[in-house]
């Protein structure tokens, strides 16, 4: 009986190995993405940085008041505006969507899928809090330049303050040290 299950073992061990399901293949983060320069250059061109930059933008992370980071703010608060315009559920947060944020970050993702080599996850993410809640996330694909928002409607027990503060602690996190 032992053998019998050793050698169960031994085939579904095989069986795994061969075939891994998607979301258990190995990642590696990317810094760069192929398409990040060309993808960048659109969406500087289609939402450039506005001459005065809300105070919510900057509130947190200094950076996000020029250049490309700020064209990427910029591209997603078009995007928060055309969805607040677009969809039912919006229509009923259209006054609190429209607000100037309290405060933003943005972060990058990208990951190389080891297995297949394919880019994974490759993404811009901005994410807006709002004086009421929801808290407002854009993910721009760093392939196609592509917006999707997301509305966050449960924020746990964290105040706006408070959300911000993590905020601001996160991008003074990575700053290099001699910056902080």
């Amino acid at each position: 009986m032992k053998l019998f299950w050793s050698a169960i073992w031994i085939l579904m061990l095989v069986a795994c190995r061969h075939r891994l399901p998607m979301d258990l293949q190995p990642l590696e983060p990317l810094a760069k993405v192929p398409t990040d320069s060309v993808v960048l250059a659109a969406i500087q061109s289609a939402h450039p940085c506005p001459v005065s930059v809300p105070p919510g933008w900057v509130a947190t992370d200094s950076s996000l008041g020029s250049g490309s980071r700020c064209s990427l703010v910029a591209a997603s608060r078009a995007a928060v505006q055309a969805f607040a315009g677009d969809t039912e559920v919006a229509r009923v947060l259209r006054a609190d969507l429209e607000r100037e944020p309290l405060c933003t970050r943005l972060s990058t993702d990208a990951y190389r899928n080891l297995t297949t080599g394919a880019v994974e996850l490759a993404q811009w993410t901005v994410e807006f809090v709002f004086p009421a809640p929801p808290t407002v996330v854009v993910e721009i694909s760093r392939l196609t330049g592509a917006p999707h928002v997301l509305l966050g409607l449960e924020e746990g027990h964290l105040s706006r303050t408070r959300i911000c503060m993590l905020f601001r602690q996160l991008a003074a996190d990575r700053r290099p040290p001699h910056e902080r």
